[in-house]
């Protein structure tokens, strides 16, 4: 039997990441090995925003949860949640909040919060984030964190309905979205209208509760619109040049207003550096609509 390969020392002052974003990820097998070489650690899981337009929950949950109880069982010296900005950090702040909140239960009380599932969450946000005395906020976050998994394609580190915006020459129902369907994009945008209706006239103590309010309706929006650019390819062979010109005539004016949207809700939180960056993403796929073409080689502002 073959020994595994000895764990390269660093420098003591610099403790080893261990970084895993999925919900299987290795964390156990992987911090044992740490521990067992008298390795320092700490554990990084991530709170699963990025890629994904409105986050995915579940698998955050099992993500951070596995990341504690390994790191606690191991001895790690901390846990780390990350939050990263893939690809134009397209998802609005209330996106990370499940991440954040997962993180701090699981972290400083893990065996209290060993049963914690989304609709637990959902109302430790709206007590603790929130402080929303209607009760709906917290739900609202924690069902478009859940859209991802209303589709059948579940391609790791992302959420299937971000990809066709993302980059807009991939065709839809191929590849990584294989198995989507109109039903299921109809259900979503069902979801996102009713999360919507449901806030309506929020009641958040909190002093940002209108952004958070504005920031929750832009999501949905968001999501919503990837749901009818996925439809109407599904309905022709798959490619953004398959729609009729006033349906990219619809979707591109559905889009210049989200995209002012998110330049004003950006500059509510962030510094002006990296707004342009990341309305590319959006300018570009604006000028897909408008021409009905794709660049094929199109990765980003910076390829």
């Amino acid at each position: 039997m073959t020994s595994p390969p000895s764990i390269p020392t660093c420098s003591p002052s610099f403790p080893t990441c261990e970084w895993g974003y999925e919900d299987n990820h290795p964390f156990a097998e992987r911090t044992a090995r740490l521990a067992d070489a008298g390795v320092d650690f700490w554990v990084c899981p991530g709170t699963s925003s990025w890629l994904s337009l409105a986050g995915r929950v579940d698998n955050m949950l099992g993500n951070i949860a596995a990341a504690a109880r390994a790191g606690v069982a191991d001895g790690a010296g901390g846990l780390l949640v990350t939050d990263w900005g893939d690809m134009g950090h397209l998802q609005q702040p209330p996106v990370s909040d499940p991440g954040f909140a997962a993180a701090a239960a699981f972290g400083w009380c893990g065996d209290a919060h060993a049963d914690l599932d989304a609709t637990e969450l959902a109302v430790l946000l709206d007590v603790h984030c929130y402080e929303d005395t209607a009760g709906r906020v917290g739900a609202g976050v924690v069902a478009l964190g859940q859209a991802c998994r209303m589709v059948a394609p579940r391609p790791p580190n992302m959420s299937a309905l971000a990809l066709h915006l993302l980059l807009p020459q991939w065709r839809v129902g191929r590849a990584l979205t294989e198995g989507l369907t109109v039903a299921d994009l109809d259900a979503v945008e069902s979801m996102t209208t009713q999360v919507r209706d449901a806030l309506g006239h929020h009641t958040m103590q909190r002093p940002d509760g209108d952004v958070v309010h504005d920031e929750l309706g832009a999501t949905a929006g968001l999501v919503a619109l990837a749901c009818r650019d996925a439809r109407l390819r599904l309905e022709g062979d798959g490619t953004l040049a398959s729609l009729t010109v006033s349906s990219r005539a619809a979707l591109a004016g559905e889009l210049e207003d989200y995209l002012a949207r998110h330049r004003r809700l950006w500059l509510e939180r962030f510094r002006p550096g990296g707004l342009d960056d990341s309305a590319a993403w959006l300018e570009h796929l604006l000028g897909c609509y408008r021409t009905g073409e794709a660049d094929p080689t199109w990765f980003g502002p910076f390829g």
